[in-house]
């Protein structure tokens, strides 16, 4: 079962199907173990097999202030010790929690400039990597305050959201050739016959489930209800991360593009030929033998947004990011949204348009109007298109705090 259309861009597209082609009625059951088959392709053709063998092995809390935000807001730092078969690894893990006096859903996500940098409280910590990390990559170290944009803490526990974050080059330096001195560093060679080594994309959204693990250690958060967040290829791994992890409650991908929600088979700005030229290290290596031929990978991304069904879904693009591929984003979740009808969930696409679990055919998908920027649109399953470019801002927040309440109970 394929669906055969044109893209915007006059390219035909053919996706694969969320199926077997055996012919089967569509069911929850047949769909969980077709998810697991999906996701071992993903595995195999993109990011790379997550190795066994690792875990978090302490949690340290390590400041903790009450009166933070103004009195608004409980802020903990805490170290985190990852551990591997080959050696440990620490990283540095950052909350802002409204106060309340039960623990709140919260937002799980790794930032792009270090935890210093999502703040302008001078005595959040500077981690000890940046100047490796500024050298590594011939750019000055990053500021402290530089990046408040993307986390704009006030807004997200005034609405009664926790936040929790870990500098992603802490992790891993997001250059070729630094597997060995990050988190893959702990681990050996795939253990399994065939197993294609993981991607920094696997690396860090194993870390990410090593943080919710840690979350278990700080009361003011509810675990039951974390969600993953990230923006461009943050949010690539968040998305990853979340299609492995089921206990992340939700997930959150802004502008997450190509090897994220955006379809490899509607034809964008960057393809596997772009990507994988400019950042191998995030995906195996074998990820690289589709150059020049999307069309026979063996997934897409559609499948991707469908893994984490029925989990709350929300994907955000904006108007002046064409690397990101926004219409494709859109298209991924029309397709993906009839696994979320299979389990009685709304999502992007119009419920007429194709029964529940049913493919969605590519040239009904076409003919469903793109939103208008500043519109949320969908429910379990949610998209929002902003009018500017490649970031995550306020206003992207708005309208994720907005999808998050239809799903979790907070004391906003």
């Amino acid at each position: 079962m394929k669906a055969a259309g044109v893209s915007e861009s006059g390219a035909p597209y053919d996706l694969p199907s969320l199926w077997e082609a055996d012919g089967a009625a569509p069911s929850i059951a047949r769909w969980e173990r077709r998810r697991e088959r999906i996701r071992e392709s993903f595995a195999n053709a993109v990011y790379g097999h997550t190795p066994t063998g690792g875990r978090l092995d302490d949690v340290t809390v390590v400041s903790r202030r009450a009166d933070a935000l103004g009195g608004s807001a409980i802020r903990i730092e805490a170290d985190l010790i990852l551990a591997g078969p080959l050696g440990v690894r620490r990283a540095s893990l950052l909350v802002y929690a409204p106060v309340s006096d039960t623990p709140v859903p919260a937002f799980l996500g790794l930032n792009f400039w270090g935890n210093h940098a999502t703040t302008t409280d001078t005595d959040v910590r500077r981690s000890d990597a940046v100047e490796a990390v500024a050298k590594a990559h011939g750019s000055p170290p990053t500021e402290r305050g530089s990046d408040t944009r993307a986390w704009p803490y006030p807004l997200i526990n005034g609405r009664g959201y926790a936040v929790a974050t870990i500098w992603y080059e802490e992790l891993e330096i997001d250059l070729p050739g630094y597997a060995d001195t990050g988190v893959r560093g702990l681990f050996g060679a795939p253990s399994g016959l065939g197993q294609p080594a993981w991607g920094a994309i696997g690396a860090w959204a194993w870390s990410l489930s090593r943080a919710l693990d840690a979350l278990g250690a700080i009361d003011e958060i509810d675990q039951t209800a974390v969600i993953a967040v990230g923006h461009s290829r943050l949010g690539k791994t968040a998305l990853w991360a979340a299609a492995q992890d089921t206990r992340f409650a939700g997930v959150v991908s802004n502008e997450s593009g190509c090897g994220g929600a955006s379809l490899f088979r509607h034809v964008g700005v960057e393809d596997i030929r772009v990507i994988t030229t400019a950042r191998p290290h995030w995906f195996t290596p074998r990820f690289a033998e589709y150059r020049g031929a999307d069309h026979l990978l063996p997934v897409d991304q559609h499948q991707l947004v469908a893994l984490v069904a029925p989990r709350p879904t929300h994907v955000a693009s904006a108007t002046d990011d064409p690397g990101a591929d926004p219409y494709g984003e859109f298209l991924s979740t029309l397709h993906a949204t009839p696994i979320f009808e299979l389990y009685g969930s709304a999502g992007t696409a119009p419920t007429d348009l194709a029964p529940p679990g049913a493919d969605l055919a590519t040239e009904h998908a076409l003919r469903v109007p793109y939103p208008t920027p500043g519109v949320r649109v969908g429910e379990r399953l949610s998209y929002h298109l902003r009018e500017g470019r490649h970031a995550m801002v306020e206003e992207d927040w708005r309208h994720v705090l907005d999808f998050a309440d239809q799903h979790w109970t907070n004391t906003g």
